[in-house]
């Protein structure tokens, strides 16, 4: 579990300011380990909420919060992605598809172009060094 101040001093640290406020962002500091570090955050919407999607050194969260204020958070560990893809811009935003191994996928849709180009290349390079510490 993380301090709400250490998460927002990692947003700020990262040039990030939340523009979607009503996230329960505590939801998130008490998801993450003490130790984890956020490295990449990016907005975008899954289904019916909005929210950011977030690489750590461990794992990916997706935290959001729907038109009912029902928080949504999901996770998946990087040695679970077989593969993430990114569409074809669609006028200014692009779709981010993180494929994993048990079906459990997050699709995200709305998000900033060029954020989601270095999002994607992290996480394929988080991958990559994940299976190649797996196989060793």
């Amino acid at each position: 579990m993380q301090s709400l101040h250490k998460l927002f001093e990692r947003f700020t640290q990262l040039n990030y300011s939340p523009i979607t406020g009503g996230i329960a962002f505590e939801a998130l500091a008490n998801a993450l380990d003490k130790e984890e570090t956020i490295l990449k955050v990016i907005e975008g919407s899954i289904t019916t909420s909005v929210g950011l999607i977030i690489a750590t050194d461990l794992r990916i969260f997706y935290i959001g919060l729907t038109r009912f204020n029902k928080t949504v958070l999901q996770q998946i560990s990087y040695d679970s992605i077989i593969s993430v893809e990114m569409a074809e811009p669609k006028i200014i935003s692009v779709e981010l598809n993180i494929i994993t191994k048990t079906g459990g996928n997050i699709l995200v849709r709305g998000c900033d172009y060029t954020e989601s180009k270095k999002f994607v290349e992290l996480l394929r390079m988080l991958t990559l060094h994940n299976s190649i510490s797996q196989a060793s």
